[in-house]
């Protein structure tokens, strides 16, 4: 096992937007952040925007956005592809799963989710995919935890 020694943490460059709620993963050596919510004055807001952080240079760059605003997302990175699984907008939880691969998004509805989530947490082991957990409710119904594992592999 590979340990990991934190001396201190080093502010990096802000992101171009507050985000919470955001999907992130690493690919092609770049940290990618997708989706997520903001406030604004007493509004939430969801939005597609996504950002690619080059540690090296310490900058961000946009890249194409999701196909719609997404936020409370679960997400993970299997290879060159990167994936967000169920989250939503506007409170709703989804099933889908979207992928950018090759600088594009596209929804893979064979991986759809079993029930929609939103809140998950997901982790990759021996090449599967592992979704654990998430919100089935809208907006802050957090009696609809559950405690619920999936598995799927990609392919």
């Amino acid at each position: 096992m590979t340990k990991i020694k934190l001396t201190n943490w080093k502010l990096c460059a802000p992101l171009a937007l507050p985000r919470a709620g955001c999907a992130v993963g690493v690919t092609g050596g770049k940290l990618l952040v997708a989706g997520g919510t903001y406030w604004a004055g007493e509004k939430k807001f969801w939005d597609a925007r996504v950002d690619a952080y080059d540690a090296a240079t310490d900058r961000w760059h946009s890249l194409a956005p999701l196909p719609q605003p997404w936020g409370d997302a679960a997400a993970v990175a299997v290879g060159d592809a990167f994936y967000i699984l169920g989250g939503g907008a506007e409170g709703l939880a989804q099933k889908d799963v979207h992928c950018h691969e090759r600088g594009a998004w596209s929804v893979v509805a064979r991986m759809a989710l079993p029930e929609p989530r939103r809140s998950s947490a997901a982790a990759v082991l021996d090449g599967s995919i592992y979704l654990l957990g998430g919100l089935t409710g809208t907006g802050s119904d957090f009696a609809s935890a559950t405690n619920s594992l999936w598995s799927a592999r990609p392919g």
